[in-house]
């Protein structure tokens, strides 16, 4: 496999792996609480103030492109299933070729203060 299909993959894994990023950060952040949560408990100290990614602003640079991915079916080819396609876009790409830096995914998040659990206002 060349550098280039090494980087260049579909646009729906790239997505997918953005949100695993987020995903991952807020249970880091989650394991970190529940971590201070249990040292305050054991020191009588109040607990930690929760966090939650309730948006989060990205912002990558992608090239996008079509593509297509041979389709078997009982071990012969059947065709093409076209997709969309992205490698990024870095300062040496710019360099060496024209690319078009217009061409950018988003998703929108934000930290925000949750305030912590309190045993006297859960609900059963």
């Amino acid at each position: 496999m060349s550098v280039e299909q090494w980087r260049t993959r579909p646009l729906a894994d790239v997505v997918r792996d953005l949100a695993t990023a987020v995903a991952d950060g807020q249970a880091e952040l989650d394991r970190a609480v529940a971590d201070a949560a249990r040292e305050a408990a054991q020191n009588g100290t109040p607990p930690p103030t929760s966090y939650r990614f309730a948006e989060v602003d990205l912002d990558v640079q992608l090239e996008l492109s079509l593509a297509a991915r041979p389709e078997e079916r009982d071990g012969k080819r059947k065709g093409f299933r076209p997709f969309v396609a992205a490698a990024p876009v870095d300062a040496k790409d710019r360099q060496r070729e024209a690319v078009d830096t217009e061409l950018t995914s988003s998703v929108r998040a934000r930290l925000v203060p949750v305030p912590a659990d309190r045993p006297e206002t859960r609900e059963p």
